[in-house]
């Protein structure tokens, strides 16, 4: 029998009562079987270095005792220490792959529930909002200067700036500007009481072979209305006055500006520049008084203003028209006298015709001349006389003067030559000493006057005249009298009269 089989050797079973064929009947079999167990058992139990066995057949114990443990060292990743009672994992023995296998990717090892516990299993997602608190759809986080803080969403088209935590920047929705999804800008500063430029814009161009642009702005115009404007500046207490304009074909326009505040002034003169003061109607202003005016009727100058032309350097003004007083033009430059030319034809510098009216030529002398120049042009005839006087028969390089009005060759009215005023103020002209003098030279030959009549003074005989002439005049008979003259084309004389 396998149960039998299994006492121990020098063991017997006590049996009791009448064994019958096929029946065998026993006591007490258990107690000696357990005993058998218990010895057995024992005796297959060895004994380590680190664990000793006992067994205690009369109390039926089995007791395992350590021995002194494991022996103090390095064990690999452990360190045994006080005579085994110590045992430390080296530093950086544990490997991730030791400690725990990942669920699936992008995983962080944390502890996000509330209270102590396990490390768990964390997202990203999850990270973030344990740091930032209670997020929301468009927080932002970001570093404060002692921890991370969350930014709340702005509102929509918000746009961010650097605010300050004390001395540390912070980022910050600006409630001064927006930015539409159709990709308009838009600042909206408000009331202010210091200079805050809406736009502070800083550059450094260092670079001499590079051509910079600060600011550039490109606009394609397939189409649009005539009136479209690139760039606008509004202005005035309502906001509404135009100050700059710049139309899509590039033309600048500005305000219309004051007198003292020109609308298209000058940094370094803000007083001086043009401004508009009505309709078609444009002003230079210089040193904030108007100077000159254009109008579509008339272009002005002020009283006090002069043309003036320089060939050197700018001030040095060697020509100037000036008003002298009302209805009067001047052309004069302190003591320097003066020249007027008109021309008739001008081909060059030395081809010309003009009429001059000169100081300049001999001094302190007028002259009224025609002038032709040395390679070309007609020194022409001179005709002076009130209304249409001259003729249609003058003849070239003649002088002409005409006291009345007529046509073609009338017979011309008076004559005044005045050279001394002798009436008393406020006569007329026919009271006054009036006389006409004509001269071969330095000496008159001829005087008219209103009291004496006509007068002749001697001279030498002249040259015979031109065909169908005579010319008269007075000479002296060679004794000391003087007799008048005819002289004629075929130089023949003949005496008119002798004194007595």
């Amino acid at each position: 029998m396998p149960l039998l089989s299994a006492l121990p050797t020098g063991q017997s079973i006590a049996t009791t009562g009448t064994i019958t064929a096929g029946t065998l009947e026993t006591t007490n079999i258990g107690t000696g079987l357990r005993e058998a167990i218990d010895d057995r058992v024992a005796a297959l139990l060895t004994n380590s270095a680190s664990v000793t066995w006992s067994y205690d057949d009369t109390s039926g114990t089995l007791q395992a005792t350590a021995s002194s443990g494991v022996a103090d060292g390095d064990k690999g990743d452990i360190t045994v220490g006080s005579s085994g009672a110590s045992w430390t994992i080296d530093a950086q023995a544990v490997t991730l792959a030791k400690l725990v296998n990942a669920s699936t990717t992008k995983r962080i090892l944390a502890r996000v529930t509330d209270g102590a516990g396990s490390y768990e299993e964390s997202t990203i997602d999850s990270i973030l909002d344990f740091v930032a608190g209670s997020a929301a759809a468009g927080d932002l986080l970001y570093r404060g200067s002692s921890a991370y803080a969350r930014l709340a969403a702005g509102t929509a088209g918000g746009l961010m700036w650097q605010s300050t935590d004390g001395a540390n920047p912070i980022p910050a929705w600006s409630s001064k500007w927006t930015l539409n999804t159709s990709g308009t800008l838009t600042g909206a500063a408000g009331s202010i009481t210091a200079s805050t430029p809406a736009i502070a814009i800083t550059q450094t161009w260092n670079a001499v072979g590079t051509t910079f642009k600060g600011l550039t702005m490109t606009i394609t115009d397939t189409t649009s209305a005539a009136g479209s404007l690139p760039i606008e500046v509004l202005g005035g207490a309502s906001g509404t006055t135009a100050l700059l304009q710049l139309s899509k074909d590039g033309a600048l326009r500005t305000g219309d500006g004051t007198e003292s505040l020109p609308g298209m002034a000058f940094t370094g003169e803000t007083s001086s520049g043009l401004y508009r003061s009505a309709g078609s109607t444009l002003n230079l202003s210089v040193g904030g008084t108007r100077r000159i005016v254009f109008s579509t009727a008339i272009t002005g100058l002020r009283d006090s203003m002069e043309f003036g032309w320089y060939s050197s350097g700018f001030g040095s003004f060697d020509l100037r028209l000036t008003r002298d007083a009302a209805y009067t033009l001047a052309q004069r430059h302190s003591t320097n006298a003066q020249s007027f030319r008109v021309y008739n034809t001008y081909t060059s510098s030395t081809s010309y015709e003009r009429f001059c009216v000169d100081w300049i030529t001999t001094a302190n002398f007028l002259s009224l001349i025609t002038e032709a120049g040395s390679a070309g042009g007609t020194c022409r005839g001179i005709a002076f006389g009130p209304g249409n006087s001259v003729g249609t028969n003058i003849a070239g390089g003649d002088l002409y003067v005409f006291g009345g009005a007529s046509t073609g060759n009338a017979t011309p009215g008076t004559i005044y030559f005045q050279t001394a005023n002798t009436g008393a103020s406020g006569a007329s002209v026919n009271s006054k000493q009036n006389r006409l003098v004509i001269n071969t030279g330095i000496t008159a030959n001829v005087l008219v006057t209103a009291t004496v009549g006509m007068e002749l003074i001697e001279q030498t005989a002249p040259s015979a005249p031109s065909t169908n002439r005579v010319r008269v005049y007075a000479e002296d008979n060679g004794s000391g009298k003087t007799r008048l003259m005819a002289l004629f084309p075929s130089g023949a004389a003949q005496q008119v009269a002798i004194e007595p």
